[in-house]
């Protein structure tokens, strides 16, 4: 899952992916796709979704970027043993 914020906000304003898909105009294809990552919200859709679900549009689609592992960073010489 690309956007999880974006998941959450639809969970918590109690509504199934098909409904706010509907308000962001597109089909219940293309943004099951645009969830997972293999197709890309435009930036209209992305606002509509904003607007109708009341959070801000770089919150919603923000990306998840895992965290360096303390292991990997030791082996690397990035962190100070």
């Amino acid at each position: 899952m690309k956007f999880p914020n974006l998941v959450w906000a639809i969970g918590e304003c109690r509504l199934a992916h098909y409904q706010a898909a509907a308000e962001a105009g597109v089909s219940e294809t293309r943004f099951s796709r645009c969830l997972s990552g293999r197709a890309e919200f435009s930036q209209q859709e992305k606002e509509k979704l904003a607007t109708f679900l009341a959070y801000p549009v770089a919150w919603l689609f923000q990306e998840i970027i895992p965290p360096i592992s303390i292991h990997r960073s030791e082996d690397a010489g990035l962190v100070p043993a």
